[in-house]
């Protein structure tokens, strides 16, 4: 009976061990469970932080390059001016090379339709007029530019106002 004992001591020994053993993996498993959500957490904000990063070195960088383009392109578009304003084949033919390589640039004229759009147009006089709803564009005076969407110069602009009827006293 005594080496049955011994024997049922041992297995439970044995089993104490084991459970004591499961359950320092056990909690060393949580452990690195908590440890590996924390570093999976610090991850994502890093890459968070680095995505935000990026655009805004990405929007640094081409508010630079457009501040550092600008005047020159500014100035340009006052020979295009000039240019625009002669009727000869060479100065025409000049004119359209120098808006071709500016167009291959990113640089375009702004498209104009009868509707103003203060944010594209820049309107240089008003004209009154009763049979109309809305501000219309009725003459372009200088052509308007954008460089990659930006406004360089906007388009300038004779527009027609509607009357605004004065309230009966």
């Amino acid at each position: 009976m005594d080496i049955e004992n011994n024997v049922v001591l041992s297995n439970a020994n044995l089993e104490s061990e084991q459970v004591n053993e499961t359950a320092k993996v056990l909690q060393e498993l949580g452990e690195i469970k908590e440890e590996l959500g924390f570093l999976k957490d610090l991850f994502v904000r890093r890459l968070n932080d680095d995505k935000q990063k990026s655009q805004m070195i990405n929007a640094l960088d081409e508010g630079a390059r457009f501040a550092f383009i600008e005047p020159f392109l500014t100035d340009f578009i006052l020979v295009l001016d000039r240019l625009e304003k002669n009727d000869d084949d060479f100065t025409r033919s000049v004119y359209e090379e120098i808006y071709d390589i500016l167009y291959r640039r990113g640089v375009e004229r702004i498209k104009v339709t009868d509707e103003f759009n203060p944010s594209i147009h820049k309107a240089v006089k008003s004209n009154e007029n009763p049979n109309i709803d809305t501000v219309v564009i009725t003459r372009v005076i200088r052509n308007g530019y954008t460089l990659s969407g930006k406004v360089i110069r906007p388009t300038e602009v004779i527009v027609d106002i509607p009357v605004v009827a004065q309230a009966q006293m």
